[in-house]
C-alpha cells in the first residue's frame, strides 16, 4: 500500500491537480471532488448567467412580449378579490331564489282566494300548494310529499 502525505499506511492518497481532487485506489485515479477555486468560479459563472437572463426578461417585459412576475401579496389580493366576487355573485344567486319564492307564494295565495286552486283538489305534487314551512325532511319517492 502507498503512503500518503502524511506517511501513514492506511490511509489512501490524495492530490489536486488542476481543479480536480483526485485519490489512489488500488493503482488507479479516482476523481472524489473538485477545489474550491473551482466551486468559486462556477458560481460567478451561473451568478453571471443569471443576471443575464433577468437582463434578457426585463427587455422582454418592457417590450410587452411579457408580465412581470406578480408578488406574493399581489397573487394573495387578486384572489381575495376574486373569491369576494364570488361570494357576492352566491349571495345574489340566493336572494334572487328568495325573491322568487316570495312570488310564486303571493301567486298562489291568488289562486287560492280567486278558487282557482281548492284544498281538496289534488295533484302529482300532493299537498305542494299547502302554506307549510319548509322542512329539512326526505322526500318520500311518488307521492311528492315532505316527510316530518
Amino acid at each position: 500500500m502507498e503512503n500518503n502525505l502524511w506517511g501513514a499506511r492506511d490511509y489512501p492518497t490524495r492530490v489536486i491537480s488542476g481543479q480536480d481532487i483526485l485519490e489512489f485506489q488500488g493503482g488507479n485515479q479516482v476523481l472524489i471532488g473538485k477545489t474550491i477555486d473551482y466551486c468559486t468560479e462556477l458560481e460567478n459563472l451561473l451568478n453571471e448567467a443569471i443576471a443575464k437572463a433577468e437582463g434578457y426578461h426585463e427587455e422582454l417585459v418592457n417590450a410587452g412580449l411579457r408580465e412581470r412576475p406578480k408578488t406574493p401579496e399581489e397573487s394573495q389580493a387578486e384572489k381575495d378579490k376574486q373569491t369576494y366576487e364570488l361570494f357576492q355573485t352566491l349571495i345574489s344567486a340566493v336572494k334572487n331564489i328568495s325573491d322568487d319564492n316570495k312570488i310564486l307564494a303571493n301567486e298562489i295565495a291568488e289562486l287560492k282566494k280567486g278558487g282557482a286552486i281548492h284544498e281538496s283538489d289534488k295533484s302529482s305534487f300532493g299537498n305542494a300548494c299547502e302554506d307549510k314551512p319548509a322542512s329539512s325532511g326526505k322526500s318520500k319517492a311518488g307521492n311528492g310529499k315532505i316527510q316530518q
